[in-house]
Order: C-alpha cells, then structure tokens, then sequence
C-alpha cells in the first residue's frame, strides 16, 4: 500500500499559501492553523475550493470504535436496534461534516484576504511560529459554528489578520464577534470608514442617532460619549519652514497644519472645537475590540483625513488651513490634496 508522501503534501501546501502571499513566519503560522483545523484541507479543495468529499470508511471505522468504547450500554442497543445504530451513525458524521465544512469555509475566507491583503515583509519575518492555543482553541470552536457565508467570511478575515499579526484579537475579543449581530455589524462597518488612528472623525461622517450609539457602546465597540463627547487635540508647539508656529492634526501619511497666530472661529458647525485654548477634532472612541474588529474591514486614514483636511480648509478662517506630506528626504513639506 502506498504511504503518504509527507514532503510532498508540505510542499503543496506552501507553494498555496505563497500563492496567497503568505510567506516565512505567517507561512508557518498559517500552515499550523490550517492542519490543525482542518488535515488534508488543500487535498480535499484541489487548490481550487471543491466541496469536502465523503468521509472514507476509515474514519466510520474509527468513529464507530470510540462509541462502542464510550457505552456498553449504547454498544448493546445498536447492536440490537439497527434502525436506532443508523440514527447514531446519521446524527454523528452530519453534525461532523457540517463543522469541517464550515472551518473549510473559513479556511478559504482567510486565504482569499491573504490574497487580497498579503502581509507587508515585517509580518512575515518577525512574530512566533504558530498562533497561542488560546486563540487556536476559542477560534476553532468559532469556525466550526461559522454556517453561513458572511459568517465564514467575517471569521476568516480575523484568521487572516491573527496570522499576519498574532495578538490581535483575544478571546474577549472573539467573543464580542460572535455575538454581533449583523445589524450592528453592518453600522460599524459604515462608519469606520471615518477612522483615524483610534477614533471615527465625527465632522466628516453622519450624525449617528442616539440609538444606534447605544447599539454601537452596548456591543463593546465604542467608548461612551456620555453628554460632552470627545476630543483628539491638535498637537502644539512646532514650526514650518518659515518660522510660524503650527497646530498639527496628524493622519495616514499627512498632517493637517493650522497657524497658531490666527484667530479660529468655533461653533456649533465647525469641524473643530476648542480644546483647552487649542483646536481639537470631535471623534468616537474605539474601544480595543472596536480597534481589532476594525483591522479585518478594508479602510484608508488618508481617504478619511483629507475628507477632514477639506472641510477644514474652507472653514473660516479659510486660506490658513495647510496639508503636509513628508518628501522623500524625510522632510514635511506642503502639498496639494490629489485630486
């Protein structure tokens, strides 16, 4: 009988998940969790995503032989009932086919967002081998369950960015995931688009109504407001090239620079506020699962901080308001936004 070739079956693998983009430490990370969740995964999808075949007689075999272990009771009742040892049998491997079907989904889900969003060279070269059991154990449990489409998607994608960056979601986290409902999930998807850094930038996205606040801080997504909201501050103290002392709001690859020697004009339509005698953005707060839950949905600070950067700019005082980028010496310099 022919045995398994094993550097083969390692060779298949890797050369899959480098097709995914997936290379040395998030390779290695990748191929444990793959094989621990779901053996022979790349040989039952041909590389190409096929149904999971029907499970071999080996594993009814081996299945059987652990419920006769588990109860003489059970043991002479199926051996006596077949009708009864049928039902066992049917409810045993549906339930089992139906939990590797749903990992297998995930599976996909991952390396399909891998593909899409492989990991930059310091994720790759840096990080442990494999991902804690803590993760493992509380992840599988969650992806077996995952029995829909958006649901293997959603799991897959956290899969995908523990495996570029492990830590990233705790079992506190995952847990708050889990028991997200779409609705919510659906908001927090609209709105953090609007993210900078740690927070949702409120002047450029809709006003959202008390309940659907309620919903987002219930779900442990967003810090509470409470009556006076928040605020991220514009940094103080620096200068330009010319010697004037700037307010700068910090994004992306850009800074938003406010001179300090004009007069800001606040109100309640401003996209700025006073802060403790300097300007400061109205945000939401993300909380840590509000910031983990954020890296799996595909969002640009630069996109949200030039949509600040034009508002501001024609706000009064207009024609003080300047964007920064930092040239290829390492030197901020003055640009226009790209069209």
């Amino acid at each position: 009988m022919a045995t398994e070739d094993h550097l083969d079956k390692e060779t298949s693998v890797s050369l899959a998940l480098k097709d995914a983009g997936v290379e040395f430490k998030t390779k290695s990370r990748a191929i444990a969790v793959i094989d621990r969740m779901a053996a022979n995964f790349f040989e039952r999808r041909g590389f190409k995503g096929e149904r999971l075949v029907q499970i071999g007689r080996q594993k009814i075999d081996i299945e059987l032989s652990l419920i006769k272990r588990a109860s003489e009771t059970l043991l002479k009742r199926v051996e006596t009932d077949e009708r009864f040892a049928e039902s066992i049998l049917a409810a045993t491997f549906e339930q089992d086919t139906r939990r590797q079907l749903n990992k297998d989904g995930v599976i996909e889900a991952a390396l399909e967002q891998l593909s899409r969003d492989p990991p930059g060279e310091v994720d790759s070269s840096s990080g442990p081998d494999e991902l804690s059991p803590e993760f493992s154990d509380r992840f599988e449990r969650y992806a077996e369950d995952a029995s829909t489409d958006q649901l293997r998607e959603r799991w897959g994608k956290v899969l995908a960015s523990e495996v570029k960056k492990p830590g990233t979601f705790s079992t506190k986290v995952m847990r708050v995931i889990d028991e997200l409902d779409s609705r919510t999930a659906s908001l927090f998807e609209r709105i953090v688009q609007y993210r900078v850094g740690e927070t949702l930038l409120q002047p450029i996205m809709p006003e959202l109504e008390f309940k659907e606040q309620v919903s987002l801080v219930s779900a442990g997504l967003l810090v509470d407001p409470g009556m006076a909201g928040h605020v991220t501050r514009f940094n103080g103290g620096r200068q330009d090239n010319g010697g004037a002392k700037l307010w700068l709001f910090p994004f992306g690859t850009y800074l938003v620079g406010l001179e300090q020697s004009v007069a800001l004009t606040y109100g309640t339509a401003a996209p700025i506020k006073d802060s403790e005698g300097g300007p400061a953005v109205p945000v939401y707060l993300l909380t840590d699962v509000g910031k983990a839950l954020s890296t799996i949905i595909p969002t640009d600070e630069n996109v949200a901080g030039l949509s600040f950067y034009a508002k501001l700019k024609d706000y009064p005082p207009s024609g003080h308001v300047r964007l920064y980028a930092k040239s290829s010496n390492g030197q901020w310099q003055t640009v226009s936004a790209p069209a």
